[in-house]
């Protein structure tokens, strides 16, 4: 099974979280909420753990 680790939206990237799930939501276009949420993983596990 493939496992992802939690992913944090920030603050500052909020509204285009909200926007593009929105957009999934009322377009049914997933496509840009699943993209932004991809980049922020892989942003995410290039970090090193503190």
């Amino acid at each position: 099974m493939l496992r992802y680790p939690w992913t944090i939206v920030p603050v500052e990237l909020r509204d285009d979280y909200v926007a593009t799930l929105e957009r999934a939501s009322t377009e049914a276009d997933i496509g840009p909420f699943a993209d932004f949420l991809a980049e922020l993983v892989r942003e995410q596990l290039a970090r090193p753990l503190s």
